[in-house]
């Protein structure tokens, strides 16, 4: 069973996307499914995972 998980950051530190960035690619490697909030998800060009927060369950 894979997880999914949803990842927010900010988007205004180049060091707080680096390390979200870093973070995707471990979680994917490991079979995860991401869902990002839509500004990291443009940021990082991955709109095919992006998710409005409040549809985001938390």
């Amino acid at each position: 069973m894979s997880k999914v998980i949803g990842i927010v950051s900010r988007t205004d530190k180049e060091e707080a996307l680096k390390l979200a960035e870093e973070v995707i690619r471990r979680l994917e490697s490991k079979g995860s499914t991401l869902l990002l909030e839509p500004k990291l998800a443009a940021y990082i060009h991955r709109d095919d995972c992006a998710r409005p927060l409040e549809d985001m369950r938390a």
